[in-house]
């Protein structure tokens, strides 16, 4: 029985199974399949396993960050029905091995959007869990929305009030991304480039008539779309513009067709090609920080 269990919860944690999925029949008639006397788990017994596992990993994880100093990170984040998640995840480099470990500590969540003080308030309930305190913490990371922001500096106060100091950094991808964005507007002098690419991706975009025309004077096999940049999807400027340079002998071929009405000119050609060149080390600055091949 205790044996069955714990391969039940190991499964339903490590592949990430909904809670109900011990009650689906097709589940009980594989494990009566495999073992006729496999014992039948329903809802609130699989609750009850998760909640004895997750005690036992609290405890395994206060004996591993004791004594250690920790880097936090933490974010906080609304979803468009209005329900806001907090979460916090503890870093430290082991002092004899110089291995990276790092755990996330905990997540809540709570309804409607969150201010700096709910975030500190929630941050710091999840050390106390840890037993994690200022004097253990070396800095804090966050994103560099202004709520965040706030949050530092409230960490920063409640770390002097209790004796000690921690150093805040602001995430370098969101640092970047804050940069790039620059890219996302035409400025003067700019000749409309970025505009004229947006209506042309727009274009293809919204017509698969002219899309088609576009893949069929392509090499067969390798074949691409346009790709079009919003604001909030890092880097996508970059891919947009690094693909228009790559389709731009196409849009040429079918602009002398007469298949194509609206291509850039000679001088925006030129600005999406310099923007591409400025964007690239940012891009592969942004993938790498992100883990992203």
């Amino acid at each position: 029985q205790s044996s069955f269990d714990q391969r039940l919860t190991d499964w339903v944690i490590q592949t990430y199974q909904p809670l109900h999925a011990c009650q689906h029949p097709s589940f009980r008639a594989m494990c009566r399949a495999l073992n006729p006397k496999a014992p039948v788990i329903g809802l609130y017994k699989m609750q009850s396993l998760l909640s004895n596992e997750a005690a036992g990993a609290r405890i395994k994880l206060r004996s591993i960050l004791r004594g250690n100093d920790v880097c936090v990170t933490t974010d906080a984040s609304t979803s468009c029905n209005n329900v806001t998640y907090i979460t916090c995840t503890a870093h430290f480099v082991h002092p004899k091995t110089w291995v990276l470990h790092h755990f996330p500590l905990g997540l809540f969540k709570k309804e409607g959007t969150s201010l700096a003080e709910d975030v500190v308030r929630h941050v710091e309930s999840i050390w106390r869990d840890y037993q994690i305190d200022y004097s253990n913490i070396t800095c804090i990371v966050t994103d560099t929305e202004a709520t965040m922001v706030k949050a530092a500096r409230i960490f920063a106060l409640h770390a002097q009030q209790a004796a000690s100091e921690i150093s805040w950094h602001g995430c370098i991808d969101h640092l970047l991304n804050l940069v790039t964005k620059l890219a996302f507007t035409d400025f003067p002098g700019s000749e409309g480039a970025m505009l004229a690419a947006r209506d042309l991706v727009g274009h293809f975009s919204s017509s698969s008539q002219a899309e088609a025309v576009l893949l069929s004077k392509q090499i067969p096999g390798s074949a691409v779309k346009c790709i079009q940049d919003v604001t909030t999807c890092w880097w996508s400027t970059y891919s947009m513009c690094e693909r228009l340079l790559r389709l731009q002998p196409y849009l040429a071929l079918m602009e002398a067709e007469g298949l194509l009405k609206k291509n850039l000119n000679i001088t925006q050609w030129q600005i999406v090609k310099d923007t591409t060149a400025l964007l690239e080390p940012f891009s592969c600055a942004q993938r790498l920080l992100e883990g992203e091949s």
